[in-house]
């Protein structure tokens, strides 16, 4: 099971740290890339204001926004302890 793929089941939604490894980096940008071309798909095919449209290119990149920052954050708390963790 990938951490990045599923919700967090932790108090607040808390990222769970201690269960993502390296591996489940590169599967998760990649979902995250697929789902944001179909948002900007659907995004393309409805009508077009300015407020839908700044909405739906947020939306197109908040799972690659999340898979970042969660690596970004994991290098961070993991070099703190004396080795790092290398993503994809």
């Amino acid at each position: 099971m990938n951490p990045l793929l599923t919700p967090s089941s932790l108090k607040h939604a808390a990222i769970p740290f201690d269960k993502i490894r390296s591996e489940h980096y590169a599967p998760a940008l990649e979902h995250a890339i697929a789902t944001g071309r179909e948002r900007l798909e659907k995004l393309k095919r409805s009508p077009a204001t300015f407020q839908d449209t700044v909405r739906g290119l947020e939306a197109a990149t908040e799972e690659m926004e999340f898979v970042y920052s969660t690596d970004r954050k994991s290098t961070r708390l993991n070099s703190s302890h004396g080795y790092i963790s290398y993503a994809v």
